[in-house]
């Protein structure tokens, strides 16, 4: 059963850390935050929003999520 869940979730692409989600610090950066910790608390935000299925992970709505995010944390860094 195990072996059969992971074979899913390898299928599904689901994100299991921040590596596997469809955007990256980059991104991030391109949304105007400035390089630093907040860009892996920002992902780790990301990150858990795919794994509790609110969001999928799919780059053009995690940019969106994480820009929701960046904007509730005051905009740029």
């Amino acid at each position: 059963k195990v072996c059969q869940l992971a074979k899913e979730i390898i299928k599904e692409g689901t994100a299991l850390n921040t590596k596997d989600l469809k955007i990256n610090g980059d991104d991030i950066i391109a949304l105007g935050v400035k390089p630093g910790k907040q860009i892996g608390e920002i992902l780790n935000l990301v990150l858990t929003a795919v794994v509790d299925e609110r969001i999928r992970n799919d780059k053009e709505m995690l940019t969106e999520y994480a820009e929701g995010i960046i904007n509730k944390m005051g905009g740029e860094n």
